[in-house]
């Protein structure tokens, strides 16, 4: 079998063998380690062979086998695949190759049936009959109930937190429960006091996808507050609801600062305007009293997928291309639209800091770009988001409970149109990594953590981020039948906790210029070949020095312990011996 990419590996490939199961591809050549390619990372597969496409140039001249051709070089098949970062990848079988089905125990000899088996199992892997089929439905791993990642965002616990059980402004609605309200929605939602639940229903209608208003965040010092929803639907003739309107005049009710309710609306003004005409949607106009709307500029999953595949293009191409470099970089605009969401985020923190104000965000539907700058805003504010636990549960909360379409944004499966596919998890992770690059010991999360948090968002190995909301999880039983991703995350938590934390209970506002941003390495080159990491030629041999001189200290210091131990237990058993003479006398 022969192996070829521009990524990943040496982009001339090698002969060596490849291992299917029903996670990944493990190709291993050279006796170097093993280039490792999870499935559902795999958007495009397509097979030839000698026998049906014999005219064309990709074939080695020689003839068919048996004319006096080599067969350890004599083409017979191709499997060519694309991955979802655009890396190409090709399989090539040779008339040497052998093919062998564990599970079926079956040798297939006739390299052109090797081909079309191989392309069948990779179909079915690669592209499974539904969500069910997936690795996670086969992945079976047991932890202690203390490490039970499902447990990461209960909502109750959070709403204690915050104090909203204990608040007379805002209460914990049902309305929810069966998920009947807004299938996008988690069963518990809490909602100002004095709306009630058939306010709700009447309001909803009025909100995109029917996402309406719904707090996820509360000072546990003032009444400020942080709530989401989807666009209003005013359209193009300014249609009006007044369930809609009370509810938002409720939540800015319930603060009893003299700031206006920040309505942010994360999507640049034009397009707002749009959606009135396309979507009959829109956004808040004057009818909303004691509001202020603010408008962020962030741009839709679109330009994000084009600026994201466009820069995982130029930062893994064989090519170099130095004097361009920074130019390129620049022509991606990942980093404009980075700064884009850490001036809007810093922005609601300074509103809710300073003013003590209030906020709604929303965007079109309110599950991307909503999500993003709500997450953001909540970790430059509760320092207890930045601690491991808190920072699983703002991702269970933010993007889980509340609806975020991993699937139709992820492409898992081949379920959707791949126009609808776009990295806004990742896009998120990496602002909080450039926010932990500024505060190096505010997070006690790692960058390792978020790199794991991207990819288990694409392959599918667990529960957590499958599917494309809360109800359609419990739905299929994703609770029972997988494993939850911050089980895995807790029963290692060595791995990705910081080693320089300190507990720090201000607020962090990250500086946003693109100026103070920097390009995530261990993202966008972590398969990138042409360019080696400085580690592999300069070793750090200060740092080796200090780590051994540490160890070598730790081992004087149980020495003296162990000798402490050993003199406190002859002077314990002295003592005794002083009392029996003591009491015998």
């Amino acid at each position: 079998v022969f192996f070829g990419s521009t990524c990943g590996m040496d982009p001339q490939g090698g002969h060596g063998s490849l291992l299917v199961t029903n996670y990944q591809m493990v190709f291993c050549y050279g006796g170097r380690r093993g280039v490792c390619v999870p499935h559902l990372t795999v958007v495009k597969v397509a097979k030839r062979d000698r026998a049906t496409d014999k005219n064309s140039s990709d074939w080695d001249v020689g003839g068919e086998r048996g004319s006096g051709a080599n067969p350890l070089t004599h083409k017979m098949g191709m499997v060519n695949m694309e991955r979802r970062d655009t890396t190409p990848m090709t399989i090539i079988i040779f008339a040497a190759s052998t093919l062998i089905d564990v599970s079926n125990d079956e040798f297939y000899p006739n390299p052109t049936r090797q081909c079309s088996k191989l392309f069948e199992v990779l179909m079915s892997y690669t592209f499974p009959r539904s969500l069910t089929k997936v690795f996670a439905f086969s992945y079976k791993q047991s932890f202690p109930p203390d490490q039970d990642g499902w447990r990461a965002y209960l909502a109750d616990d959070e709403f204690g937190r915050q104090g909203v059980d204990t608040s007379s402004s805002w209460r914990v609605s049902h309305v929810n429960h069966e998920y009947t309200a807004c299938d996008s929605y988690p069963r518990k939602v809490a909602v100002p006091t004095g709306i009630r639940d058939w306010e709700i229903k009447k309001a909803l209608e009025f909100r995109a996808n029917g996402r309406f208003p719904v707090l996820v965040w509360k000072s546990a010092n003032s009444e400020a507050a942080i709530c989401r929803s989807g666009q209003p639907l005013p359209g193009l003739f300014r249609m009006r609801n007044k369930e809609d309107e009370r509810l938002v005049a409720l939540v800015k009710a319930a603060n009893p600062s003299p700031a206006p309710l920040y309505i942010i609306d994360a999507r640049p003004h034009t397009n707002a305007q749009a959606n009135t005409v396309f979507r009959a949607a829109g956004y808040e106009r004057g009818s909303y009293e004691g509001c202020e709307i603010v408008f962020l500029g962030i741009e839709n999953i679109h330009a994000v997928r084009k600026s994201y595949t466009r820069l995982r293009e130029i930062c893994t191409a064989p090519q170099d291309d130095d004097e361009r470099w920074l130019q390129n970089v620049s022509e991606t605009y990942w980093l404009q639209h980075l700064s884009k969401l850490l001036q809007g985020s810093r922005r609601i923190a300074e509103h809710v800091v300073i003013e003590r104000a209030s906020i709604l965000i929303h965007c079109s539907d309110g599950w991307d770009r909503t999500p993003q700058i709500s997450a953001l805003c909540q970790l430059m504010i509760d320092p207890y988001y930045r601690s491991l636990r808190g920072f699983a549960l703002l991702v269970e909360k933010e993007w889980c409970s509340f609806g975020h379409k991993f699937s139709l944004r992820y492409a898992h499966g081949g379920s959707s149109d791949r126009q609808e596919a776009s990295p806004v998890l990742g896009q998120w992770a990496d602002c909080v990594w450039q926010m932990m690059r500024q505060f190096p010991t505010a997070f006690e999360v790692n960058d390792t953590l978020l790199l794991e948090l991207v990819e288990m968002a694409q392959v599918c190995k667990f529960g957590s981020f499958l599917f494309n909301s809360e109800s359609e999880r419990r739905k299929a039983g994703v609770h029972k039948r997988t494993v939850s991703f911050w089980s895995h995350v807790w029963s290692n938590e060595h791995l990705y906790r910081n080693t320089h934390y300190q507990l720090y209970n201000g607020l962090i506002f990250p500086e946003t210029s693109i100026r103070r941003l920097y390009l995530w390495e261990a993202l966008f080159f972590r398969d990138c070949t042409s360019l080696p990491s400085p580690k592999d030629h300069c070793p750090s041999f200060a740092l080796d020095k200090a780590l051994k001189d540490k160890e070598s200290a730790l081992k004087e210091s149980q020495k003296e312990a162990a000798a402490l131990r050993e003199e406190l237990a002859a002077a314990k058993s002295q003592h005794s011996e002083a009392l029996n003479q003591l009491s015998t006398e």
